[in-house]
Protein backbone atom coordinates (compact mmCIF):
# COMPACT_ATOMS: atom_id res chain seq x y z
CA UNK A 1 0.00 0.00 0.00
CA UNK A 2 1.50 3.33 -1.07
CA UNK A 3 0.76 6.64 0.61
CA UNK A 4 2.29 10.07 0.80
CA UNK A 5 3.66 10.96 4.22
CA UNK A 6 4.61 14.43 5.44
CA UNK A 7 7.87 14.65 7.36
CA UNK A 8 9.13 17.72 9.20
CA UNK A 9 12.90 18.13 9.29
CA UNK A 10 15.40 20.85 10.12
CA UNK A 11 15.30 21.97 6.51
CA UNK A 12 11.53 22.31 6.34
CA UNK A 13 8.64 20.11 5.21
CA UNK A 14 8.94 17.62 2.37
CA UNK A 15 6.57 15.08 0.84
CA UNK A 16 7.36 11.93 -1.09
CA UNK A 17 5.70 8.55 -1.75
CA UNK A 18 6.26 6.06 1.03
CA UNK A 19 5.31 2.44 1.58
CA UNK A 20 3.56 0.97 4.59
CA UNK A 21 5.11 -2.20 6.04
CA UNK A 22 3.22 -5.18 7.40
CA UNK A 23 4.40 -6.82 10.61
CA UNK A 24 5.43 -9.90 8.57
CA UNK A 25 7.55 -7.80 6.19
CA UNK A 26 9.11 -6.01 9.15
CA UNK A 27 10.02 -9.37 10.75
CA UNK A 28 11.53 -10.62 7.49
CA UNK A 29 13.62 -7.46 7.16
CA UNK A 30 15.04 -8.17 10.61
CA UNK A 31 15.58 -11.88 9.89
CA UNK A 32 17.50 -11.08 6.68
CA UNK A 33 19.62 -8.39 8.29
CA UNK A 34 18.06 -5.48 6.38
CA UNK A 35 17.14 -4.07 9.77
CA UNK A 36 19.22 -4.74 12.85
CA UNK A 37 17.89 -5.06 16.39
CA UNK A 38 20.27 -2.29 17.43
CA UNK A 39 19.09 0.09 14.68
CA UNK A 40 16.81 1.73 17.22
CA UNK A 41 13.55 1.58 15.27
CA UNK A 42 10.05 0.26 15.80
CA UNK A 43 6.95 -0.30 13.65
CA UNK A 44 4.02 2.04 14.35
CA UNK A 45 0.89 1.60 12.23
CA UNK A 46 2.96 0.43 9.27
CA UNK A 47 5.65 3.12 9.54
CA UNK A 48 9.19 2.25 10.56
CA UNK A 49 9.98 4.94 13.10
CA UNK A 50 13.39 5.70 14.55
CA UNK A 51 13.72 5.54 18.31
CA UNK A 52 16.33 8.04 19.52
CA UNK A 53 19.15 6.80 21.71
CA UNK A 54 18.40 7.11 25.42
CA UNK A 55 19.75 10.15 27.21
CA UNK A 56 21.59 9.58 30.52
CA UNK A 57 18.49 10.70 32.46
CA UNK A 58 16.21 8.38 30.48
CA UNK A 59 18.57 5.43 30.90
CA UNK A 60 19.00 6.03 34.64
CA UNK A 61 15.27 6.46 35.25
CA UNK A 62 14.46 3.33 33.25
CA UNK A 63 17.09 1.29 35.11
CA UNK A 64 15.87 2.46 38.53
CA UNK A 65 12.25 1.62 37.71
CA UNK A 66 13.25 -1.77 36.31
CA UNK A 67 15.14 -2.50 39.53
CA UNK A 68 12.10 -1.63 41.66
CA UNK A 69 9.84 -3.82 39.54
CA UNK A 70 12.33 -6.67 39.75
CA UNK A 71 12.28 -6.49 43.55
CA UNK A 72 8.52 -6.26 43.92
CA UNK A 73 6.93 -8.33 41.16
CA UNK A 74 6.33 -12.03 41.66
CA UNK A 75 7.33 -14.75 39.21
CA UNK A 76 3.85 -14.47 37.68
CA UNK A 77 5.02 -11.40 35.77
CA UNK A 78 7.60 -10.89 33.00
CA UNK A 79 9.42 -7.55 32.75
CA UNK A 80 11.37 -6.36 29.71
CA UNK A 81 13.06 -3.20 28.45
CA UNK A 82 12.72 -2.34 24.74
CA UNK A 83 10.80 -5.62 24.45
CA UNK A 84 8.72 -5.83 21.24
CA UNK A 85 4.93 -6.11 21.44
CA UNK A 86 3.36 -7.57 18.32
CA UNK A 87 0.15 -5.89 17.15
CA UNK A 88 -1.69 -6.28 13.81
CA UNK A 89 0.00 -3.25 12.16
CA UNK A 90 2.61 -2.30 14.75
CA UNK A 91 5.47 -3.61 16.83
CA UNK A 92 6.45 -0.95 19.38
CA UNK A 93 9.39 -1.47 21.71
CA UNK A 94 8.57 0.45 24.90
CA UNK A 95 11.16 1.39 27.48
CA UNK A 96 9.46 -0.99 29.94
CA UNK A 97 6.76 -3.60 29.44
CA UNK A 98 5.18 -5.89 32.03
CA UNK A 99 3.37 -8.93 30.70
CA UNK A 100 2.01 -12.29 31.81
CA UNK A 101 2.77 -15.87 30.84
CA UNK A 102 5.42 -18.51 31.27
CA UNK A 103 8.91 -17.69 30.04
CA UNK A 104 8.86 -20.66 27.67
CA UNK A 105 5.89 -19.44 25.65
CA UNK A 106 7.92 -16.52 24.29
CA UNK A 107 10.63 -18.51 22.52
CA UNK A 108 8.66 -18.36 19.27
CA UNK A 109 6.75 -15.11 19.56
CA UNK A 110 6.70 -11.71 21.23
CA UNK A 111 3.96 -10.71 23.67
CA UNK A 112 0.77 -9.37 22.14
CA UNK A 113 -1.64 -6.83 23.69
CA UNK A 114 -3.61 -9.57 25.47
CA UNK A 115 -0.45 -10.48 27.40
CA UNK A 116 0.50 -6.93 28.40
CA UNK A 117 -0.65 -5.23 31.62
CA UNK A 118 1.68 -2.21 31.74
CA UNK A 119 3.70 -0.12 29.29
CA UNK A 120 6.08 2.62 30.41
CA UNK A 121 7.77 5.19 28.20
CA UNK A 122 10.50 7.31 29.80
CA UNK A 123 10.94 10.52 27.87
CA UNK A 124 13.12 13.60 27.87
CA UNK A 125 12.54 14.68 24.25
CA UNK A 126 9.78 12.38 22.90
CA UNK A 127 6.75 13.42 24.96
CA UNK A 128 4.80 14.56 21.89
CA UNK A 129 5.05 11.10 20.31
CA UNK A 130 4.55 9.23 23.60
CA UNK A 131 1.46 11.24 24.58
CA UNK A 132 0.06 11.30 21.05
CA UNK A 133 0.48 8.48 18.54
CA UNK A 134 1.71 5.91 21.05
CA UNK A 135 -0.99 6.69 23.59
CA UNK A 136 -3.69 6.26 20.95
CA UNK A 137 -2.07 3.04 19.73
CA UNK A 138 -1.92 1.50 23.20
CA UNK A 139 -5.45 2.61 24.08
CA UNK A 140 -6.82 1.18 20.82
CA UNK A 141 -5.37 -2.22 21.75
CA UNK A 142 -6.71 -2.16 25.29
CA UNK A 143 -3.41 -1.88 27.17
CA UNK A 144 -4.59 -1.66 30.77
CA UNK A 145 -2.03 0.84 32.06
CA UNK A 146 0.25 3.25 30.24
CA UNK A 147 2.77 5.40 32.09
CA UNK A 148 4.79 8.31 30.75
CA UNK A 149 7.75 9.30 32.90
CA UNK A 150 7.99 12.93 31.84
CA UNK A 151 11.52 13.95 32.84
CA UNK A 152 11.43 17.69 31.86
CA UNK A 153 8.16 18.23 33.75
CA UNK A 154 9.21 16.06 36.74
CA UNK A 155 6.04 14.01 36.71
CA UNK A 156 4.68 10.53 36.04
CA UNK A 157 1.51 10.47 33.95
CA UNK A 158 -0.54 7.34 34.56
CA UNK A 159 -3.24 6.51 32.03
CA UNK A 160 -5.89 3.84 32.69
CA UNK A 161 -9.33 2.82 31.38
CA UNK A 162 -8.47 2.45 27.68
CA UNK A 163 -11.16 3.22 25.16
CA UNK A 164 -10.88 2.05 21.56
CA UNK A 165 -12.93 3.13 18.56
CA UNK A 166 -12.56 6.09 16.21
CA UNK A 167 -10.79 8.24 18.78
CA UNK A 168 -8.90 5.87 21.07
CA UNK A 169 -7.86 7.35 24.39
CA UNK A 170 -7.55 6.68 28.10
CA UNK A 171 -10.45 7.94 30.17
CA UNK A 172 -8.39 8.34 33.34
CA UNK A 173 -5.16 10.35 33.73
CA UNK A 174 -3.43 10.87 37.09
CA UNK A 175 -0.12 12.64 37.73
CA UNK A 176 2.47 11.92 40.42
CA UNK A 177 5.56 13.96 41.24
CA UNK A 178 8.75 13.32 43.24
CA UNK A 179 7.90 13.17 46.95
CA UNK A 180 4.62 11.32 46.29
CA UNK A 181 3.91 7.59 46.13
CA UNK A 182 2.11 5.61 43.42
CA UNK A 183 -0.38 3.01 44.71
CA UNK A 184 0.73 0.32 42.28
CA UNK A 185 -1.63 -2.43 41.14
CA UNK A 186 -1.51 -4.81 38.17
CA UNK A 187 -4.59 -6.61 36.86
CA UNK A 188 -6.34 -5.85 40.14
CA UNK A 189 -3.46 -7.23 42.21
CA UNK A 190 -1.94 -4.83 44.76
CA UNK A 191 1.83 -4.77 44.24
CA UNK A 192 2.88 -2.08 46.71
CA UNK A 193 3.60 1.61 47.07
CA UNK A 194 6.09 2.98 44.57
CA UNK A 195 7.92 6.20 45.58
CA UNK A 196 8.31 8.42 42.52
CA UNK A 197 11.69 9.59 43.87
CA UNK A 198 13.00 6.05 43.33
CA UNK A 199 13.17 6.68 39.58
CA UNK A 200 12.52 10.38 38.94
CA UNK A 201 14.46 13.25 40.50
Amino acid sequence: MHKTKTFRADYGICRWPTRLWTVEQYHRAIEHGILQHDDGCELLRGWIVERPMSTPKEANSTSALMNWLGRHLSDDWRVGSRYPITMPESEPEPDIVVFTGEQGQYWQRHPNPADVVLIVEVCETSWEMDSGEKLRLFASHGIEQYWIVNIPEHRVEIYTEPQSGKNPRYKSRVEYTPGTDIPFTLAGQVIGTLPVSEFLA
